[in-house]
């Protein structure tokens, strides 16, 4: 899955994950939350990062920390 945040430079962004949305079928769950990344847009700040993250058997909840304004 590839998808994008918007976050303000300095503030920790909590995103949860919901995969029941077109990613899991029924008899499917997360088993673990590692592969969570985050790639800024060329020229980005590489301090932005993944920080934390845990999971449960719909979604993945990740904080991201870091990124610079701009």
């Amino acid at each position: 899955m590839t998808g994008y945040v918007l976050k303000r430079a300095g503030d920790p962004l909590r995103v949860a994950l919901d995969w029941r949305r077109g990613y899991l079928r029924p008899d499917e769950c997360v088993a673990s939350p590692e592969g969570c990344d985050v790639h800024p847009a060329r020229g980005g700040d590489p301090s932005l990062a993944v920080t934390t993250t845990d999971h449960d058997d719909d979604r993945t909840r990740l904080t991201l920390e870091g990124g610079r304004a701009g």
